[in-house]
């Protein structure tokens, strides 16, 4: 089975399903055309903190840096676990979900993430498995990724790709992040037109205050234009933080917030897609 005919009978099936009467409503028109320039990334839906900040996270140091930074979970001194939610077009259908749970032990960090986008008929899973040490002022982090692609009636595929970053403290403010995602850049078979992208991302975060966190960005898809991102979390009191960020190609503001409970962690984010409104994520983790 050849990709042309695939696609042919996959839009077929999909206008079948979502295009009865005649009636098929933009997103899921814009959903088909995401399908056939689709791309499998490691990247993808970095957690709501990260996405509250523009997605300008390779120089944070929490849980999801299993998504943006494998080098951030170096900093974990004990057992986490997160679930998270992003519904996509404002439609129940179309969601991503992710769960990962982490374990300090001797020396290093390790985690283990699963997470699925998509809908019944086409989505994808991916389980990745991280590990992270800290040298000094030096955090170096690898993750490794299984990616599934399905497509109802057509079957599947699946490919691997490898992550690496590492992060350098600067002084007690002031950390500088580098990451590489599929450096080796591994796909799919050729019977399903989907990349898993190499991914190269440079960024920092500067703390500077108690309360002010500021964050920043580079990222390079290849093939693709660079991109640029900058965020801001401002700590209203304690348990509360304040998020904002924006980013270029595609040009995108992002909000949200963090709450703090003794070891529970709620936050929460929104952007604007451009043709499809407002995409809301809610993350929660426990920390043991």
């Amino acid at each position: 089975m050849k990709y042309p005919l695939f696609r042919g009978c996959f839009c077929i099936e999909i206008f079948n399903t979502f295009g009865r009467n005649k009636l098929i409503k933009m997103k899921y028109i814009y959903l088909i055309l995401m399908i056939f320039g689709f791309q499998a990334s490691g990247q993808v839906n970095p957690g709501p903190r990260y996405t509250a900040l523009g997605s300008s996270g390779v120089a944070l140091q929490d849980q999801w840096s299993v998504r943006k930074n494998q080098a951030g979970l170096s900093e974990i001194n004990r057992i986490v676990a997160a679930v998270n939610y992003e519904q996509l077009f404002v439609d129940e259908n179309i969601s991503f979900q992710s769960a990962l749970i982490i374990f300090p032990a001797l020396k290093n960090v390790f985690a283990l993430g699963i997470n699925r986008y998509g809908i019944a008929q086409f989505n994808q899973q991916q389980i990745s498995l991280a590990c992270a040490r800290k040298w000094g002022d030096v955090s170096v982090g690898i993750g490794f990724n299984y990616h599934q692609l399905k497509i109802q009636n057509y079957g599947s595929a699946n490919a691997l790709s490898v992550d690496a970053g590492f992060q350098f403290q600067l002084n007690e403010s002031f950390i500088l992040g580098a990451h590489i995602a599929n450096p080796s850049n591994g796909g799919f078979n050729n019977e399903v037109n989907a990349l898993v992208p190499v991914i190269i991302a440079f960024g920092s975060a500067w703390k500077l205050s108690d309360k002010i966190l500021l964050t920043s960005e580079v990222q390079k898809i290849l093939n693709s234009s660079i991109s640029f991102k900058f965020g801001t979390e401002y700590t209203l009191v304690e348990w509360l933080a304040a998020r904002g960020g924006v980013s270029s190609n595609p040009m995108r503001q992002y909000f949200g917030f963090g709450i703090l409970y003794r070891s529970f962690r709620f936050d929460a984010s929104t952007y604007n897609q451009y043709y499809l409104g407002f995409v809301p994520q809610v993350g929660l983790s426990y920390e043991f």
